[in-house]
């Protein structure tokens, strides 16, 4: 009887430890389920980052592009500007040298201008009085 009443004393406290296994146990998957959930949730919205992420640095890009165009586009016009006024540049100082190498009109050329200025027209064309023919 001895045995059997220690078989049967400790038959509680193998049903209690196997509880307390079996209580365990099913934490434990709780807790592994809760885990894989927050995991799966963890990868979904990093991957969501990932996307937005790679739109954003798309429209980074895009924006880069663009204003390297303009970039572009802005030295062309400021080029194209310079040698418009380089040309116009040129142009004038070719124009100047022409007046400066013209040779000086005397003062009496600019005294027969204005006098034939100053003539009245004898019913004719043209600046000088018309010469009347020799009678012979």
């Amino acid at each position: 009887e001895t045995s059997s009443s220690t078989f049967r004393g400790m038959l509680p406290n193998v049903r209690q430890a196997a509880v307390k296994a079996q209580t365990r146990t099913s934490q434990r998957e709780t807790a592994l389920n809760d885990i894989r959930t927050r995991v799966t949730d963890a990868q979904n919205i990093l991957l969501k980052q990932k996307e937005f992420a790679a739109n954003q640095w798309r429209r980074v890009q895009s924006e880069d592009d663009k204003i390297d165009r303009l970039l572009v586009e802005r030295r062309e016009e400021q080029l194209q500007q310079q040698q418009q006024d380089l040309m116009s540049e040129q142009r004038q100082t070719s124009l100047m040298d022409r007046i400066e190498s013209e040779p000086d009109i005397s003062e009496d050329v600019w005294q027969l201008v204005k006098g034939v200025a100053a003539m009245e027209d004898y019913g004719h064309t043209g600046y000088s009085p018309k010469v009347p023919s020799k009678v012979s």
